[in-house]
């Protein structure tokens, strides 16, 4: 089976709702990328953020960590960094032009204004050879049943312009998710994407839980998994409610 990467496109935009998870896979996404730079793979690896909503969770939070693995970060001007304005970093048209020699991921929020930021970039996105994927969490309010999640891609559809290529199932409940929940939330999924005629590239699961899970996981060959790493979520979001 070819690496889940190899089914991706030379741009890659990352969106889904609020929640979904997409800022944590962009920056798994570009880490694994920048590990491959090696002999006759010689592209450089850029992370975009057009994440512009959510100040907790920004993957341009992540800038010392995507620096010191060779990977440019592309975010928007410090006087305004942590803004909540539609504003993109202002390399990113540069990037597009780029071709070749580049791969670039773009994090994209899934609410109306990340929407209209991916608008303004979506002719030069689709001169470019891209993708657009959409992170899916089953257990999220907006994508919790299959109408939910067909609703959000025709709405991310709308309002930025652009078709979705693709599904990424992301079904997790932070430190509490279980095989059982995964399993459950990947079937909403991939019938979510039979309904929207798309594929579903790939099922994330945390990294630290696959070895554990080994003998439960059962899913489907032909969606292959991707395992993550969490580099946003503060401490406290890691442990398991006890109350």
């Amino acid at each position: 089976m070819a690496d889940f990467e190899d089914n991706l496109k030379r741009v890659t935009v990352v969106t889904g709702g609020f929640g979904s998870g997409k800022s944590e896979f962009s920056i798994n996404l570009a880490l694994r990328l920048a590990n491959r730079k090696s002999g006759s793979y010689t592209q450089e690896v850029a992370l975009a953020d057009l994440d512009i909503i959510n100040a907790y969770f920004r993957s341009r939070e992540a800038c010392d960590l995507m620096t010191a693995h060779g990977i440019k970060a592309v975010v928007p001007p410090q006087e305004i960094f942590h803004s909540d304005l539609p504003i993109y970093g202002p390399g990113i048209p540069h990037l597009l032009r780029r071709r070749q020699d580049v791969r670039l991921i773009i994090d994209v929020g899934g609410d109306d204004l990340g929407a209209t930021a991916l608008s303004g970039l979506a002719a030069e996105i689709q001169a470019s050879e891209h993708c657009v994927v959409m992170i899916v969490n089953t257990y999220r309010p907006y994508t919790r049943d299959v109408p939910g999640i067909c609703r959000m891609c025709k709405d991310i559809e709308h309002k930025s312009r652009m078709q979705v290529d693709a599904l990424i199932s992301n079904p997790n409940l932070g430190p509490s998710t279980t095989p059982e929940a995964v399993i459950k939330g990947h079937h909403l999924v991939e019938t979510a994407a039979a309904k929207l005629g798309r594929p579903v590239l790939a099922l994330t699961v945390l990294r630290k839980f696959l070895e554990l899970w080994k003998d439960k996981l059962v899913v489907p060959e032909r969606v292959p998994i991707f395992p993550i790493d969490i580099y946003l979520s503060p401490e406290w979001l890691q442990r398991p409610y006890s109350g």
